[in-house]
């Protein structure tokens, strides 16, 4: 699984707890949105995507990986549902969102939504959109979602 990561604020404290997840048989790897690029989408499991929002929409490092990835990820998609090769077309990535809000998260997350619409992406959990600067409660919790994740697309589930 992959994590694309944006910003340096709140959030990147709820990154670093889902890397705790990790074991011998399941990696995650953290990745900053600017750094990431679309081989690194294409070969992930499964993406928590952790998004900043600025002025009510997607933080630019984080539409800059979908204005980099986007179409790859699109062809590739194509590519697999058309090769008689294949048995099965590639499933729909499953993913979560996470955004760390300045003003009510809904039309980042409206934004984000309707880019992994493009791609079929599927969400598998309802997004969290944070408010403010993470308690320790707000990190448990958060932990305890990605801990339900990571179980859910080790054992098949998505």
């Amino acid at each position: 699984m992959r994590l694309a990561l944006h910003c340096l604020n709140a959030a990147k404290q709820y990154a670093e707890q889902q890397l705790a997840l990790a074991t011998d048989e399941f990696s995650i790897s953290l990745l900053l949105a600017d750094e990431a690029e679309s081989q690194d989408i294409l070969a992930a499991d499964a993406l928590i995507l952790f998004c900043p929002e600025n002025f009510a929409a997607v933080a630019g490092g984080m539409k800059s990986l979908f204005d980099r990835c986007f179409y790859p990820w699109l062809a590739a998609i194509e590519s697999t549902q058309s090769s008689v090769t294949m048995a099965k077309p590639q499933a729909a990535k499953p993913y979560q969102i996470v955004i760390d809000s300045g003003n009510d998260g809904s039309f980042c997350l409206q934004q984000l939504e309707r880019i992994l619409t493009g791609v079929s992406a599927k969400a598998v959990q309802p997004a969290v959109i944070l408010h403010a600067e993470p308690t320790a409660a707000d990190i448990a919790a958060m932990h305890e979602l990605g801990q339900g994740f990571v179980e859910a697309l080790h054992q098949g589930m998505f």
